[in-house]
């Protein structure tokens, strides 16, 4: 029977528990890969401070200092939530009863923030999106290797496109929306030279981007991104990094074209599939 764990937050108690079978909470999970993981800790111990701190004098609790902290309070959380499901091996299931603290006003605001320093933070469809930053060193390894490889195939081909890692994507104002609802971070980004940007991120339609998903749940937001991608014209690679598998969305004026999928079990045979594509782009606009 799979063990359920419930996110709920409290003055001075850790934010993941599981019952007993007389339905006691209890702080300890039981589940070694949760207990033993060091960002879970790391974040459930940040989840805790921030929270506690709300309480003042006679154990009153600060709804002014909520809403100023809230925007921290969601990302953290997030992180939780996220990597919860990245290490999820089917042995429980997570209740998360703070889905509300989630929801925040002007996400925007929060992405765009400088200090955020183990965090992917993303706005889709006006909700803010937080992903963990740190990577195992394996996947640090395959998406390098992806990365590295286009770099070289598009400068031994003279190409005019650069490429970026994990580089912010103002789609908001690509997409000219008000209120701004989307801000993307794509795990690489291909873009023509001469792009625009703002404030070291870039703020012109891409032609290629690679999203790399690790879970059920960033494969379920990731494809929540394929319209905002499909408005810019822009193609999409998702790499399912936990089933070896490659999808292509090819986007013509902003429809989707062709979908297909591919296996893989190298990173240079991503980088193949995904230049060969480039190029036979690349020759459609030049024709």
């Amino acid at each position: 029977m799979k063990k359920e764990i419930e996110i709920k937050l409290d003055n001075n108690r850790y934010p993941l528990l599981v019952k007993d079978s007389n339905g006691v909470c209890l702080e300890n999970t039981g589940i070694a890969t949760v207990n033993n993981d060091f960002f879970i800790q790391k974040w459930s111990e940040e989840a805790t401070e921030l929270y506690s701190s709300l309480y003042g004098e006679n154990n009153l609790f600060n709804k002014e200092k909520y809403e100023e902290m809230k925007p921290k309070l969601s990302a953290t959380l997030w992180k939780i939530v996220a990597r919860l499901e990245e290490i999820n091996d089917g042995s429980f299931i997570v209740i998360n009863k703070e889905q509300d603290l989630l929801k925040i006003n002007n996400p925007i605001a929060y992405a765009l923030e400088e200090s955020n320093e183990d965090e992917y933070p993303e706005v889709i469809d006006g909700e803010l999106v937080v992903w963990p930053k740190p990577e195992t060193p394996t996947s640090n390894i395959f998406i390098g290797g992806i990365y590295s490889s286009l770099i070289n195939m598009i400068e031994e081909a003279k190409l005019e496109y650069e490429v970026f890692s994990h580089v912010g994507l103002c789609c908001y104002d690509i997409l000219e929306e008000n209120p701004a609802e989307n801000f993307f971070i794509p795990a690489i980004t291909v873009v023509q030279k001469g792009f625009k940007e703002y404030c070291e991120r870039i703020a012109s339609a891409p032609s290629f981007v690679v999203e790399v998903v690790k879970s059920r749940l960033q494969k379920e937001y990731t494809l929540k991104k394929i319209p905002s991608y499909k408005k810019m014209g822009t193609e999409v690679w998702i790499i399912d990094y936990v089933n070896n598998r490659l999808s292509l969305f090819d986007t013509n004026n902003n429809y989707i074209e062709e979908y297909k999928e591919y296996e893989f079990n190298q990173p240079e045979e991503c980088a193949d599939l995904i230049f060969a594509e480039i190029l036979i782009k690349t020759r459609k606009t030049m024709i």
